[in-house]
């Protein structure tokens, strides 16, 4: 039997966290859980009451002071953690009402949703703006974020400047997976490789080329991702 997707989005300070909850389907209700202590036990207690047997817990919390103990721990006990740039949890204009418990439950909804925006801006592949008055200016990449994931991600951009098609290593790799995200693979592959060749025949650089089908890959991941958490539900 599969395990039911619960998100938990943590607001994290020196001596409290504020815990917000959300399940796996989308129309499930995104609540605050409440408060409990910053301290590696209490978050083990937390998680002790919120697996309950047949949950897949998947937490997020904004990089801050208390730096990476909670992902460490979390990861060493097999559990998924994202940590994400405070300066890219998007605010809704004119709110200027701000608590622990808003923040926890704001985080944990976006994190659920897997908007691919999001993704792309945490990973730093979008452009940086520069505006002044009416005057907008985009300049490189603002390269935030996770660089790991990023560097992958335009390592494995540079293969699409090659024609779509299934390899017998591809078909390998993909079996056992759902059509579903076979299905996602194939379009991403078509779609990808195509607009390689539209940019280059546009006279873009290679690397720009190369970082605009990498920020394209990431909307497909997102996707795949919604995909599977779907099928575990």
């Amino acid at each position: 039997m599969k395990k039911k997707v619960l998100y938990v989005g943590l607001d994290v300070h020196k001596k409290t966290i504020d815990v917000a909850i959300a399940p796996g389907r989308s129309n499930g209700k995104v609540r605050s859980y409440g408060k409990i202590d910053s301290t590696i036990d209490a978050l083990n207690k937390l998680i002790k009451k919120l697996e309950d047997g047949d949950k897949q817990l998947r937490f997020v919390y904004e990089a801050g002071p208390c730096g990476y103990q909670i992902y460490r721990h979390l990861d060493a006990k097999g559990i998924e953690c994202s940590v994400v740039a405070p300066s890219l949890i998007p605010r809704r204009s004119g709110d200027r009402i701000k608590t622990d418990r808003r923040d926890a439950i704001n985080l944990v909804r976006l994190f659920r949703a897997g908007n691919p925006k999001q993704l792309m801006a945490y990973l730093g592949l979008i452009p940086s703006e520069h505006s002044s008055g009416k005057s907008v200016r985009r300049g490189p990449i603002t390269k935030t974020g996770n660089s790991h994931v990023r560097r992958a991600l335009i390592e494995a951009a540079w293969t699409y400047k090659m024609q779509a098609r299934v390899s017998t290593i591809l078909v390998k790799r993909q079996q056992g997976l759902p059509k579903s995200v076979c299905d996602i693979s194939w379009k991403a592959q078509t779609r990808l490789c195509a607009r390689y060749r539209q940019l280059m025949a546009r006279g873009k650089t290679k690397q720009t080329v190369v970082t605009a089908i990498a920020r394209e890959l990431s909307a497909f991941i997102c996707a795949i991702d919604k995909e599977v958490q779907f099928a575990e539900q």
